[in-house]
Formats: structure tokens, C-alpha cells, sequence
């Protein structure tokens, strides 16, 4: 996801005021609920305190963003669970959540991020202007043209006795992609 991040990460402080507004003293600049978000998805930390008490408000207020910004994304979890978390002791609560969640949403943003680069690999792969694509199939840099794998490769435009073996694979591959371009238009 932030895979364009620095080795540390980009940091804000954040200060909430009893009138609900919040300062980034970072920036030194006034910021709403959707600012933060915003820079939350672009991959900063962030570090919420309240103003008169300093106490680390954090949590709560990304919790907050939550409810009122992205409210869709609590109907990803049972009720059945909201009702544990409610009746739930606070600290074994907060040891499950760090343990459990933590891990799975790691798993899950490693995994993502990997299927990212496996999927921008295969694009570079089968990219047109890609030389290797090119010097394997021949005809996929020049679809319009009219002259099949098949002619290039007949007895009669290349003898087959001087062939390499790596040759002659090459020109079974193409026949084996023709035939399925033409099974794929049927």
C-alpha cells in the first residue's frame, strides 16, 4: 500500500482543542477529521493529544474517523463481536485486538503488497514494446498484420534443416498461440 514510503515513517502531531478543532503542529496548520484521514492514507503516523490534559487521544479519534467517515467499514465485523468487545474485559480486550489484529492486518498488507508487484511484473511482461515479447512472439508487436505465424514459418519461406532445436520450438509456440487467438474469436 505506502510502498513509496521512506525507510521511517513520515510523522504528524496533532493537537485536538476543546472545540473540536485539531492543529498539526508539524505543519503548523489547522486540519479536520478528513485531513487526517487523508494523510493517514498517504501512509503517515499520526500523534493526536489533547490540549489541556495531553493526554494521547489517538485511538479515539481514529476510531472517530471511523464511525463518521468510513462508517461502511464496521459492517465487516459481526455484531456478535461488537457485542464481545462492549462486554469484554478492557485489558484482555486490548491484548487480543494488538495480538490478533495486528498480525492478520500485517498478513493481509504483505500479501496485498506482494500480489501488486507480481501483477506490475506480468504487466512489464507482456508489455508490446517489451524486447523480450518481441523477439518471442514476432507477430504480437504487429497484430494487424496480415501475415500469420504459420506463413513465416511454412517449408516454403524457411527450410526446416537449418533450423536450430530452440528454432523449431519457437515456431511450434507461435502455431500453438495462432491456434488459441483463433479458438479465443470463436
Amino acid at each position: 500500500m505506502a510502498k513509496n514510503q521512506t525507510s521511517s515513517p513520515r510523522r504528524l502531531e496533532i493537537t485536538k482543542y476543546p472545540n473540536r478543532r485539531y492543529y498539526d503542529r508539524t505543519r503548523s496548520i489547522h486540519v479536520t477529521l478528513e485531513d487526517i484521514r487523508a494523510k493517514v492514507r498517504d501512509g503517515y503516523e499520526v500523534t493526536i493529544t489533547d490540549s489541556k490534559t495531553k493526554e494521547n487521544l489517538t485511538s479515539r479519534v481514529l476510531a472517530q474517523i471511523i464511525l463518521e467517515l468510513d462508517a461502511e467499514k464496521l459492517d465487516i465485523f459481526p455484531v456478535s463481536l461488537w457485542t464481545q468487545v462492549i462486554r469484554t474485559n478492557e485489558r484482555m480486550m486490548s491484548s487480543f485486538v494488538d495480538r490478533y489484529f495486528s498480525q492478520a492486518l500485517g498478513a493481509f498488507v504483505a500479501t496485498q503488497d506482494g500480489f501488486e508487484d507480481t501483477i506490475n511484473a506480468a504487466k512489464k511482461l507482456t508489455d508490446l514494446n517489451n524486447p523480450f515479447v518481441n523477439w518471442t512472439f514476432p507477430t504480437a508487436s504487429n497484430p494487424e498484420s496480415n501475415q500469420t505465424s504459420e506463413t513465416k514459418t511454412s517449408p516454403e519461406a524457411s527450410p526446416v534443416e537449418g533450423k536450430s532445436e530452440m528454432e523449431e520450438r519457437l515456431s511450434l509456440l507461435e502455431k500453438e498461440l495462432d491456434l488459441l487467438k483463433k479458438a479465443g474469436r470463436k
